[in-house]
């Protein structure tokens, strides 16, 4: 059986206990978000692996300057995982 669930409007708190029973169940959540920022920071830090494309922005994003953000081609990005460090991704 597949399942998903999408949360739209949800509080932090809901978001957050969705995130939680998902990877208790053995689920893979996934946030996608143009603001990175607006991710609550006890969310952002339960996950294993977070890719990032380009953004424009002034600050650094999970690390990532952001002169490197802004330098990424569409569909090129970054990922960053606890386990294996930082990898490139290209647009291929």
């Amino acid at each position: 059986e597949a399942g998903h669930r999408a949360l739209t409007g949800g509080t932090e708190d809901e978001i957050q206990k969705a995130v939680r029973q998902g990877r208790h169940a053995g689920m893979v959540p996934i946030i996608s978000t143009q603001s990175p920022d607006d991710i609550d920071e006890r969310i952002r830090q339960s996950f294993k692996t977070v890719v990032v494309f380009s953004l424009t922005t002034d600050r650094p994003v999970y690390g990532i300057s952001p002169e490197i953000l802004r330098e990424l081609e569409q569909g090129e990005g970054v990922a960053l995982t606890r386990e294996h460090g930082v990898f490139y991704i290209p647009r291929e």
